[in-house]
């Protein structure tokens, strides 16, 4: 399952990782044991360290400029920013749309079988009790917006 946060820029991301962390500890009731992170300078504060420190969480840094080092990462990113974009040309939506691009794509990414679940689907996986799909108050690419 992924989680994806549209930023303004890169100042909030300590908040919202701490805000996950919480969300993941209360709503699952999993405690995260690790976090790796490139080394991005907003990753990498005195506040997170404290933060990790008080959850008893390793942070661990990949090399600099070796991306390869975080390959599952990379590649989720990869594979969102090529559904983004294909829904983008398909539908022949401008590029200022680029967000709701993106959240469209981290919503169905998440409710399609994946492999390395076994064709299960990951919102199911996470949610069995929730229904997979709910009707959205507008359709990506479309010109007319449905109120409900």
């Amino acid at each position: 399952m992924s989680w994806v946060f549209l930023l303004k820029n890169k100042v909030v991301v300590g908040s919202i990782i701490e805000k996950m962390v919480i969300e993941i500890k209360i709503q699952f009731s999993i405690t995260i044991k690790l976090v790796r992170f490139d080394n991005a300078w907003e990753l990498c504060t005195h506040r997170l360290h404290s933060f990790y420190k008080s959850h008893d969480i390793i942070h661990q840094t990949t090399c600099i400029c070796s991306s390869q080092q975080n390959g599952v990462a990379e590649r989720k990113h990869r594979h969102l920013l090529d559904v983004a974009r294909t829904l983008l040309i398909h539908h022949s939506v401008p590029q200022l749309y680029w967000g709701d691009a993106v959240l469209t794509a981290y919503y169905l990414i998440n409710r399609m079988p994946n492999s390395i679940l076994h064709e299960q689907i990951p919102w199911h996986t996470l949610y069995p009790e929730r229904e997979l799909f709910h009707v959205p108050s507008r359709i990506f690419g479309c010109v007319a917006f449905v109120h409900l």
